[in-house]
């Protein structure tokens, strides 16, 4: 009898080792990143926040603006997944310092987070028109902490 509660007792603490990993995105779901290029052009400051694993919410600012908007991670319910791919759409507002006063974005880009916290995304935001200009693309490269 004892043979058998030890063999089961082995069993379940070997299998809990093997069951379903937790979701980067749902155990961390705070984040906070620095932002070279991105929706405020060169360098800006967020704070996202996934509100579901498949879901994220992020606000900034930087140099020459504010910006806010969501993103849907495609492949975010996979807890194997640390890379997924994202789009979503971002609303900007500038004044006048960049030459037009608010633009939309669809970002287009990958987010990684790491065993230890650490989060980074390379993307590229989807313009349009920007004043006269025709822009296609601007890129964005951001890193930060997950909470």
């Amino acid at each position: 009898m004892s043979k058998q509660m030890i063999t089961c007792v082995m069993i379940l603490i070997s299998s809990s080792g093997l069951s379903v990993q937790d979701n980067p995105r749902e155990k961390h779901p705070l984040g906070v990143s620095f932002y070279g290029g991105g929706p405020a052009f060169f360098a800006s400051a967020s704070v996202d926040y996934f509100v579901l694993s498949t879901v994220s919410l992020d606000v900034g600012g930087g140099l020459f603006g504010v910006y806010g908007g969501g993103r849907y991670h495609f492949k975010g319910v996979n807890p194997d997944k640390r890379w997924t791919f994202y789009t979503g759409l971002i609303y900007g507002r500038y004044g006048e310092a960049v030459g037009v006063d608010q633009m939309f974005f669809l970002p287009l880009g990958f987010n990684y987070i790491g065993g230890k916290r650490f989060n980074f995304s390379i993307e590229m935001l989807v313009l349009g028109e920007y004043g006269a200009y025709i822009i296609p693309v601007w890129p964005g490269v951001k890193f930060g902490y997950r909470f």
